[in-house]
């Protein structure tokens, strides 16, 4: 009798430290209907201030061939800059969009691939 309660003891020990177990549980499981996020270097999102558009800052960076792909957000005057990379680092570029006084903020691009 003890060893068959010893024996429903151990299995039922081992059952419920493997359903509690919470690594198992915190484990993301990715979801193939969502897509992965992607960084695109050579575009920058960058909010102006109220009143102000990118093209002073467009003609003061041309030397990048710097262009402006229209608004991203009216509401809050939020465009993306493209530019060459080849004629100039990324992140030296989002530096100089970033120190631009019209500028509130800027950063790359993140995009959903498909």
């Amino acid at each position: 009798m003890i060893k068959q309660v010893l024996a429903f003891s151990t299995v039922l020990l081992l059952f419920l430290s493997l359903t509690a177990c919470p690594s198992t549980k915190s484990i993301p499981q990715e979801d193939p209907s969502k897509g992965a996020i992607e960084t695109v270097t050579n575009k920058i999102h960058a909010t102006f201030k109220t009143g102000l558009s990118p093209d002073k800052l467009v003609r003061q960076l041309e030397e990048y061939k710097v262009t402006s792909k229209g608004p991203t957000s009216r509401s809050k005057n939020s465009y993306i800059l493209t530019f060459d990379p080849s004629l100039i680092e990324p992140e030296a570029f989002l530096n100089k969009v970033r120190s631009a006084p019209a500028v509130l903020e800027a950063d790359f691009l993140v995009q959903k691939q498909q």
